[in-house]
């Protein structure tokens, strides 16, 4: 679980590159969400990510495209 939890860390850090505002607090719920989805079920994981990262409507297509290509 350490090295998957280093790649949600780096993909926060993409979302931040790109513009998308994540604050520590919103990275904390997405790794205690991981605690009861599959975390091998990207569908799973891609929908709770999107609600404890994604603010705002208008960064869900920038945060898709970031997602897809991670």
């Amino acid at each position: 679980m350490e090295r998957f939890l280093t790649h949600v860390v780096k993909f926060v850090n993409v979302l931040h590159a790109a513009g998308l505002k994540v604050s520590p607090a919103e990275l904390i719920d997405l790794c205690r969400a991981l605690r009861i989805i599959d975390v091998g079920n990207r569908v799973e994981f891609r929908a709770a990510a999107v609600a404890t990262l994604v603010r705002a409507q208008e960064d869900l297509e920038r945060f898709d495209a970031l997602f897809h290509g991670y």
